[in-house]
C-alpha cells in the first residue's frame, strides 16, 4: 500500500515586529526662580539676666611695687607744765635767750612743740652760749628756782573769856539788898529782858555794898574782866 504521507507541521508564525512606543520627552526644565525672602520671623525677646550676686574676691597683691607711703605729719605734743623749781636760764649779760634765728625763737618757742627740743635743741643751734636743752625747762635745762623760806604760821590771837567779877571775898556779885540777883541768876536768866534789867538796875543805885554795880561786874551788861 502505497505510504500515507504524514501531516505536514505547520511552520511556527513570525511575530511581527513590535512597534516601538513614541518616546516621552523629557520634561522641560523650568527657568529658575527668584531665592524666595524669608518671612519675618518674630524674634523671641532676650530673657533679662538675672542679677547675679557678686562673689567677694580676695584682692590679689599688687605685684609691682607701690608709691612709698606718705609720713603722717607730726602731732605737735601739748607744752609739758614746767614746775615751779625751774626757771629758764639767761645768757651771761641777763637777756633772754633763743636761737640765732630771732628773738621769737626762745624757751617759750620750744614749749609750744616738744618735738623742737629735740630738733632745734641740740649742740648745732647752740646760740649766746647755751642750747635749748641747756636753758629751757621744757627740754630738759634751766636752773633751779630759789625756794622761798616757809612763811611762818600766824600765832594765833590769845582767846580771852569774859568772866563775871566776883565780891572781895570771892562770892558772886548781887545788886544791893538782893542775893539772889546776880549776874547770871538774874540779869542772863531771861535773854530777852537782859537788856532792860542792865539799864534799869545795872547803874550806881543799885550797886552793892562794896560799891559795885552791874554794868562793872556782869558780863552780859558790858562790865565783867577778861581772862
Amino acid at each position: 500500500a502505497p505510504a500515507t504521507p504524514a501531516p505536514a507541521t505547520p511552520a511556527p508564525a513570525t511575530p511581527a515586529p513590535a512597534t516601538p512606543a513614541p518616546a516621552t520627552p523629557a520634561p522641560a526644565t523650568p527657568a529658575p526662580t527668584a531665592e524666595p525672602t524669608p518671612a519675618p520671623t518674630t524674634a523671641v525677646p532676650t530673657p533679662t539676666p538675672t542679677q547675679a550676686t557678686p562673689v567677694p574676691t580676695t584682692a590679689q597683691p599688687t605685684a609691682a611695687p607701690t608709691a612709698a607711703p606718705t609720713p603722717s605729719p607730726t602731732v605737735a605734743l601739748p607744752p609739758t607744765p614746767v614746775p615751779d623749781t625751774c626757771s629758764d636760764k639767761n645768757t651771761a649779760d641777763g637777756g633772754v635767750w633763743h636761737l640765732s634765728a630771732g628773738g621769737q625763737f626762745d624757751c617759750v618757742y620750744f614749749g609750744k612743740d616738744l618735738t623742737r627740743c629735740s630738733k632745734f635743741g641740740g649742740e648745732n643751734y647752740r646760740n649766746m652760749g647755751l642750747t635749748a636743752q641747756e636753758a629751757c625747762c621744757v627740754c630738759g635745762g634751766g636752773s633751779a628756782a630759789s625756794t622761798p623760806a616757809p612763811t611762818a604760821a600766824p600765832t594765833p590771837a590769845p582767846t580771852t573769856v569774859c568772866v563775871d567779877k566776883t565780891r572781895s571775898d570771892g562770892s558772886a556779885f548781887y545788886i544791893k539788898s538782893f542775893t539772889s540777883y546776880t549776874c547770871v541768876g538774874y540779869f542772863e536768866a531771861e535773854p530777852a529782858r537782859t537788856a532792860d534789867r542792865c539799864t534799869r538796875f545795872g547803874a550806881a543805885s543799885y550797886a552793892d555794898d562794896e560799891g559795885t554795880t552791874a554794868q562793872e561786874a556782869c558780863c552780859v551788861c558790858g562790865g565783867g574782866q577778861e581772862q
